[in-house]
C-alpha cells in the first residue's frame, strides 16, 4: 500500500501543477478579457460608437449601452424592437433607412454604410453613420446582422461651418479683386459717360437735322450697351452662389475676362492673347471666371513696375 501510495502522489503532484497552471491562466485570460472589454465600453463612449446585433429569425434586436446613450433613451426603461427604433429616426429619414436596411436583406449583400437623423425623446436631433455587416447561414439566408452607429453631429456641423467659412472667404477674395479692379472700371466708366454726354449735347444740336441726330442718338445707345455690360460682368464676378455646372464656352468667358482685365492692368503691360481651343466644357461659368482673373492678376503684379507681356493661352491636350 505505501508503495502504491508513493506512486500515486508522484503522478498526481505533476497532474495537480498542470491543473493549477491551467486555472491561473484560465483566471488570467478572464481578467484580460475583462479588462479589455472595460476599455473597449471606453473607446466607445469617447468616440460616441455603440454596436447592436440583428437576428432575422426572432426579429430580435440588442443594443449596447452606448446606443442608448446616443438615442437619448433610458437603459432598460425602453423595448429595443426593429419598429421602436425606427420610431426614433427622423420621419424625412424613415423611408431611406426602411429601403437601404429592405435591399440588404433581400440582395443578401455582405455590408451597407448609411447616414441619418435621428429624433430623441427629448426632441434633440443627432446626426448619425451606421455600418452593417450582415452574416449569412448555411443556405445563403441572413441569419444576423450586426454593426455600429456613431453619433457624427459635432463633426457634421464642423464640416458645414468649414464650407460656409470658405464660402465667405471665396465671396472676400472676389470683392478684393473688385477692389483692384475698381480703378480701372472707373476710368471706363467715365470715358462712356463722357460720350453719352457729349453725344446728348450733339443730339440736342442737331435736333433740326433728323439724320445726324439719329447718328448721335445711335452712339449714345452704343455707349450705354458698353455700360450695361460692364455692369453686368462686375455683378457676374461678385455675386455669391453656389458651384452651377452647365455646359458653356470657355474661350468666351476668357474674352470676357481679359477685357475687364484691361481696365485695370497698367499700360506698360502688354496684353497677348492666343485662343486655339472653341470647345465647350461642364463647369462653372463665375468660378472659371474668377480663377482667369486670379491667374492673371498675380502675372500683372509680377511685373508692374518693370512692364512685360502677359500672355493668355487656350489650347486642347490629351491627358493620358
Amino acid at each position: 500500500l505505501l508503495t502504491l501510495l508513493l506512486e500515486f502522489l508522484l503522478i498526481f503532484r505533476p497532474m495537480e501543477r498542470r491543473v493549477q497552471k491551467a486555472l491561473s491562466a484560465r483566471e488570467y485570460t478572464i481578467a484580460t478579457l475583462k479588462t479589455t472589454r472595460k476599455r473597449l465600453i471606453a473607446a466607445q463612449r469617447l468616440a460616441k460608437i455603440g454596436d447592436w446585433e440583428f437576428y432575422s429569425e426572432n426579429k430580435t434586436l440588442t443594443w449596447s449601452d452606448q446606443v442608448y446613450d446616443i438615442c437619448g433613451v433610458p437603459i432598460g426603461g425602453f423595448t429595443v424592437t426593429p419598429e421602436t427604433s425606427l420610431q426614433l429616426v427622423n420621419p424625412q429619414d424613415r423611408k431611406t433607412v426602411k429601403s437601404v436596411v429592405s435591399r440588404l436583406i433581400e440582395t443578401r449583400k455582405t455590408s451597407l454604410d448609411m447616414e441619418y437623423r435621428i429624433i430623441r425623446p427629448d426632441g434633440g436631433e443627432r446626426t448619425v453613420f451606421q455600418h452593417a455587416v450582415a452574416v449569412k447561414g448555411q443556405k445563403g439566408r441572413i441569419d444576423l446582422i450586426y454593426g455600429t452607429i456613431q453619433d457624427i453631429t459635432e463633426q457634421k456641423k464642423a464640416a458645414d461651418d468649414t464650407i460656409k467659412l470658405e464660402g465667405q472667404l471665396s465671396q472676400s477674395h472676389k470683392m478684393r479683386a473688385i477692389g483692384t479692379l475698381a480703378g480701372g472700371i472707373a476710368h471706363d466708366f467715365n470715358n462712356i459717360l463722357s460720350a453719352i454726354l457729349g453725344y446728348a449735347q450733339l443730339a440736342k444740336l442737331d435736333i433740326q437735322d433728323p439724320e445726324a441726330a439719329q447718328k448721335d442718338i445711335t452712339k449714345i445707345e452704343n455707349a450705354a450697351q458698353r455700360a450695361s455690360l460692364l455692369v453686368r460682368q462686375i455683378l457676374t464676378f461678385s455675386r455669391q452662389s453656389e458651384d452651377t455646372l452647365q455646359p458653356m464656352g470657355l474661350y468666351l468667358v476668357v474674352k470676357e475676362a481679359m477685357s475687364m482685365m484691361r481696365s485695370s492692368i497698367p499700360a506698360n503691360i502688354e496684353i497677348i492673347q492666343k485662343i486655339q481651343s472653341k470647345a465647350s466644357i461642364l463647369a462653372d461659368p463665375t468660378k472659371i471666371h474668377q480663377v482667369i482673373m486670379n491667374l492673371c492678376t498675380n502675372a500683372y503684379h509680377a511685373m508692374d513696375d518693370t512692364g512685360g507681356v502677359l500672355t493668355v493661352a487656350l489650347n486642347e491636350t490629351d491627358i493620358l
